[in-house]
């Protein structure tokens, strides 16, 4: 314990020095998370634990350079469990139509079926062995070069690849390598054409190709007199890189997709389709096809794209009958081609209204679906959400969402179970927002009877560049999923405040 104080002693007045420095440099920005928590989680046998994080960014920024380092600790000394670390440091240089990278960078080929860094923003990942705690972030360490003259644009990269959900201590973190490039060219009637390769290096060699093409009718319509019509359209495929052009075997990767849209005045439509076979290679990302609801009881059901095999689309259309209203309707469907006699199915059919009005606003939504993955042959939510606001910009919200789901795998089991969610919220009160929320559940998977989640929490923004988050109580894990990614959060109670600051 020691130790840590010093540490922290040592980091407070580091901090202290970069803000002063900060101040007399506008060229410097520093990026802050930390938080501090006092409970236990799922997987804790000790009862509550005491536990610190700390993350900060730092770049500067001279001409068309760009220098940063990020580095992150975390400590819980009731488990003896601690680390500190750089896990970002990098270099970037503009200038016309050159951008250079040397050291962590991120990147994503097309649409990322191939390639696709990214960096959770805000989310603090627990591991559920150890309790660590660390950022979930999956990037490149190496160098990046992009060149954009004119209708040409190139990309190669060269990079040490990460697992973001490995421990920071572990020495596999990073343990693979690779290398590859992306080429397009933008050709008269808003055409694009690409093209990408990659070879991922770990203990065998995986060669990736991916082919792009988009269109814009947007020109044309423009020409035409068809202003309010906009189309758009997307195509990629990408295969084994062995075989650029020859017929693949039915083991070999192989990953397709398409998208197109269509707005029109108030009214809008999109279509994807996906078809993918044993692409998963831990750096990319296919597009899932699923639409990720921000309410908490549907987020937390998300169907978990598996890229091994699965086949199936989304549609999804909107209509705005007047100016405070919008109404959009989504069907997606899914099904895991695992063998002849094993083809799980998922579907879902959500409709959701959104109400802005001056001083009322309402959000509803109905959702029905169904995921063999996970058992659920039968789901459905709903829910409302109006908000008033008041004339000094303070907004009072209530949220209200109830689940029923029929679980089973006849004849081994067949069981109902309901969630019902509520949370109440004062806003923007002057610097101050509080919230309470409270969620019962009737699911096996969580407790034998009824089981219910209470929680208070209260933000505090002091000045423009400083957010404190203090939580108190009982809050409800499972799948959590945040810009196409999904990971498991573990139940947590106790209490948490958090600190994020920006100079």
């Amino acid at each position: 314990m020691k130790k840590f104080k010093e540490k922290q002693y040592k980091f407070k007045s580091l901090f202290t020095v970069l803000i002063l420095f900060n101040i007399s440099f506008s060229q410097l920005n520093i990026q802050t998370l930390s938080t501090i928590r006092n409970g236990e989680t799922l997987h804790s046998k000790k009862g509550k634990i005491p536990s610190y994080y700390t993350d900060i960014l730092l770049e500067y920024r001279y001409k068309g350079f760009l220098a940063g380092v990020r580095g992150e600790g975390f400590s819980s000394p009731e488990l003896n469990n601690q680390y500190d670390h750089i896990n970002q440091r990098y270099l970037q240089y503009s200038w016309k139509w050159v951008n250079a990278e040397v050291g962590n960078f991120y990147e994503i080929f097309g649409k990322g079926l191939i390639l696709r860094g990214f960096e959770l923003p805000g989310f603090i990942y627990e591991d559920q062995i150890k309790s660590t705690q660390y950022r979930i972030i999956r990037d490149f360490d190496g160098f990046k070069i992009k060149l954009n003259p004119g209708p040409l644009k190139l990309t190669l990269i060269d990079g040490e690849t990460i697992d973001p959900l490995l421990d920071p201590k572990d020495k596999n973190r990073r343990s693979g390598r690779v290398t590859g490039g992306e080429a397009s060219i933008s050709l008269p009637g808003s055409i694009s054409l690409g093209t990408a390769y990659l070879e991922q290096k770990n203990d065998i060699t995986t060669k990736l190709i991916s082919r792009q093409l988009s269109w814009s009718a947007d020109p044309l319509l423009e020409k035409i007199g068809a202003e309010d019509l906009s189309i758009d359209f997307y195509a990629e495929y990408a295969n084994d890189g062995n075989n650029f052009f020859s017929k693949k075997d039915n083991g070999d990767p192989e990953a397709l997709y398409l998208s197109g849209s269509m707005i029109w005045n108030y009214f809008g439509t999109s279509v994807e389709y996906k078809d993918y076979h044993q692409f998963d290679f831990g750096i990319n990302d296919p597009p899932p096809l699923i639409r990720e609801n921000t309410e908490v009881l549907l987020n937390r059901s998300t169907h978990i794209l598996n890229a091994f095999a699965e086949k199936g689309y989304q549609i999804e259309f909107f209509v705005s009958p007047f100016a405070s209203t919008r109404v959009i309707a989504n069907y997606s469907k899914a099904r895991n081609d695992y063998s002849d006699t094993y083809k799980p199915l998922f579907q879902e059919r959500y409709i959701g209204v959104e109400y802005t009005g001056d001083k009322w606003s309402v959000r509803s939504f109905f959702d029905s679906g169904q995921d063999d993955l996970v058992s659920e042959y039968k789901r459905i939510t709903t829910g409302i959400a109006p908000e008033y606001s008041f004339s000094n910009g303070s907004i009072l919200g209530f949220d209200i969402q109830w689940q029923r789901i029929r679980r089973g795998s006849p004849p081994f089991f067949d069981y109902n179970f309901t969630n019902f969610y509520t949370s109440l919220k004062l806003m923007d009160w002057h610097s101050l927002s509080f919230t309470v929320s409270s969620e019962r559940s009737s699911d096996p998977d969580v407790t034998k009877s009824e089981k219910y989640f209470i929680n208070t929490s209260v933000g505090w923004q002091p000045i423009h560049n400083i957010g404190i988050q203090f939580f108190a109580g009982k809050r409800r894990g499972g799948s959590a999923c945040d810009h196409g990614y999904c990971i498991e959060v573990l139940d947590f109670e106790g209490v948490e405040m958090r600190i994020e600051t920006q100079w």
